[in-house]
């Protein structure tokens, strides 16, 4: 009876199943309404409770193996869906790093833009102290007031 049995992979849905047993308990009964025209009753019923025990114990030995096989399917996509969150959350992390990376390098290209306005301010305000440090000496008749 183990024929029977299905992976995860092949596994029979519960209607099927149960149209399975039902046509076993058909053949069963079959047996026995031969067993019973062939020779006499006490002989059909205990072909009929052999055959009906046979086949009860197959469909439930079926029926767990058939619960397994869901349970497994169950598991194996709930872990298929987990590695597909985990693939999700490492791309999402790497995108977030990688534009980091852009706004330090764009902050860093900033930073180095202001100190050079920073440099040529200051050479400017200083070439304007000289100018204004001249023309107050000439001013003053030679007296040099800093600033």
């Amino acid at each position: 009876m183990r024929q029977f049995l299905h992976t995860p992979e092949n596994f029979v849905s519960w209607r099927e199943l149960d149209c399975k047993h039902r046509q076993q308990q058909a053949v069963a009964k079959g047996y026995f309404d031969k067993a019973r025209k062939m020779g006499g009753k006490l002989a059909a019923d205990q072909l009929y409770a052999t055959i009906s025990t046979r086949i009860d114990s197959a469909y439930e030995v079926f029926k767990r193996e058939n619960q397994r096989a869901e349970y497994l399917k169950e598991l194996r996509e709930e872990q298929r869906r987990e590695k597909e969150r985990q693939l999700h959350t490492e791309t999402m992390r790497m995108k977030s790093m990688r534009a980091n990376d852009i706004l330090l390098n764009q902050m860093e290209w900033y930073s180095n833009e202001l100190r050079k306005q920073i440099v040529r301010l200051e050479t400017e305000v200083n070439g304007l102290r000289k100018r204004t440090n001249v023309s107050r000496e000439e001013q003053d008749g030679g007296s040099c007031i800093l600033l």
